[in-house]
């Protein structure tokens, strides 16, 4: 009895620190969009987000599509995972051994690093925090978001990654 009361209990905190941290990953994005001039009601509609995302990273709209058709992989790959699958753990070994899930997942951490570096890029911040942004988007964006200091850059003289120059 005592333990499934202790179980109640930390999936209520669990849900709660969620809850808390997508509302302020909504409050630092709609405030770096503002930042950049992009519509910061953006962030509340799904795949516009990463639009948006990409047009403050400067990064080309191949990378939009290529980012929602990931997405739709890694949706499609749960039903097929879970035919024969019962608990949790079994479901991400099974999503993470399946192809396309596998290469979508590489995909987005592809993006997520291009992304990293092009955003402090255009904030004028050094590779050390596109390495912040990357590991800890949640701490550095709110940096990018409430810094006075931190500019974003409107200018032409920005030089893409090579990655990107590709696409």
């Amino acid at each position: 009895m005592k333990n499934a009361f202790l179980t109640q209990n930390i999936g209520g905190e669990i849900l709660i620190l969620c809850a808390v941290l997508i509302i302020w990953s909504i409050i630092i994005c709609w405030k770096m969009f503002r930042k950049a001039d992009q519509p910061g009601w953006a962030v509340l509609i799904p795949f516009y987000d990463v639009f948006v995302m990409n047009n403050v990273a400067k990064m080309s709209h191949v990378w939009t599509v290529f980012v929602i058709f990931c997405a739709f992989i890694l949706i499609f790959s749960i039903p097929q995972a879970q035919t024969s699958i019962t608990t949790p753990f079994a479901l991400s070994i099974a999503l993470t051994l399946s192809i396309p899930a596998f290469v979508a997942i590489f995909a987005f951490f592809l993006w997520d690093v291009i992304l990293s570096i092009n955003l402090a890029k255009c904030f004028h911040l050094s590779g050390w925090f596109a390495l912040g942004i990357f590991a800890l988007p949640v701490v550095f964006i709110a940096i990018i978001a409430f810094n006075k200091n931190i500019h974003y850059n409107f200018g032409s003289d920005f030089k893409k990654t090579a990655l990107i120059e590709r696409w």
